[in-house]
C-alpha cells in the first residue's frame, strides 16, 4: 500500500536535501517559490515551521539531530516540551510520562529513559527521533533518508510509521536515495537530476 504523498528521488547531490532544508525554513529561496495550505510560503526558520505545524528529519541523525551523550528522554522531548509548558516552566512529570508514552509507542528500545541515546542501535536511535517529532503530530513531515543505517526490523517499523501517518492523512515527503524505497511509500515520485525535476507516478 502507498503511504506517501511524495516521494523525492535521486542520487546523492542532486539537490533533494536542500530542497527539504528550504522547505522547512533552514536554507533561504534563491529562486521559484512554495505554497502551504494554499498560502506562499517561504519560512523565515524551522521554529516558524514547527508552529505551523511542518517537521523535518535530516539525513545525518549524529551529525543534524542527536547529541549522543544525551538521554533517550532528553532527546525526545526536545521536540515537543514547548507544547507542555506552563508560563514558561515545562512540568516535569507531565515530561516525563509523555516521554515514556513515546517510547512505548513507537517502540524505542532502551533499558529507560535515562540511557545515553549514543549507546542505542542506529534504528531506535531513528525511532526515537521520529518519536521526537511525530509527537508534536505535525500536518505535514519531511523525512530524509528515514531509513538510512538501520537494520530489517527497524526499516520495517518504519515503514509501518509512515503508511500509519498517511492513513490519518499525513502529508509525508520522503527522500531516498533507494529507489525501491520511494517508489513502494509513494504515490506520487519526483526525481531531481542535476537541476531538472521529472514528475512520474510510483
Amino acid at each position: 500500500m502507498c503511504s506517501s504523498d511524495l516521494g523525492l528521488a535521486g542520487l546523492v547531490g542532486a539537490g533533494r536535501s536542500e530542497l527539504a532544508r528550504a522547505i522547512y525554513g533552514l536554507y533561504p529561496l534563491t529562486a521559484g517559490s512554495m505554497r502551504f495550505r494554499g498560502r506562499s510560503w517561504s519560512p523565515s526558520s524551522p521554529a516558524e515551521a514547527l508552529r505551523q505545524g511542518l517537521a523535518y528529519l535530516p539525513e545525518e541523525r549524529k551529525r543534524q539531530s542527536l547529541v549522543l551523550d544525551h538521554s533517550v528522554g532528553d532527546s525526545i522531548s526536545i521536540g515537543f516540551s514547548d507544547l507542555l509548558a506552563r508560563w514558561g516552566w515545562i512540568p516535569r512529570n507531565a515530561e516525563n510520562q509523555r516521554v515514556d508514552a513515546a517510547i512505548q509507542r513507537f517502540g524505542v528500545k532502551t533499558t529507560s529513559a535515562t540511557q545515553a541515546i549514543g549507546t542505542l542501535s542506529g534504528g531506535n536511535q531513528q525511532k526515537a527521533l521520529l518519536a521526537r517529532w511525530l509527537e508534536r503530530d505535525p500536518e505535514v513531515i519531511v523525512l530524509d533518508e528515514p531509513t538510512r543505517g538501520v537494520d530489517v526490523g527497524a526499516k520495517a517499523e518504519i515503514h509501518s510509521l509512515i503508511q500509519e501517518l498517511a492513513a490519518r492523512r499525513k502529508g509525508v515527503i520522503v527522500i531516498s536515495s533507494d529507489l525501491p524505497e520511494v517508489l513502494s511509500l509513494s504515490d506520487r515520485v519526483l526525481e531531481l537530476h542535476d537541476g531538472r525535476v521529472e514528475i512520474g507516478r510510483a
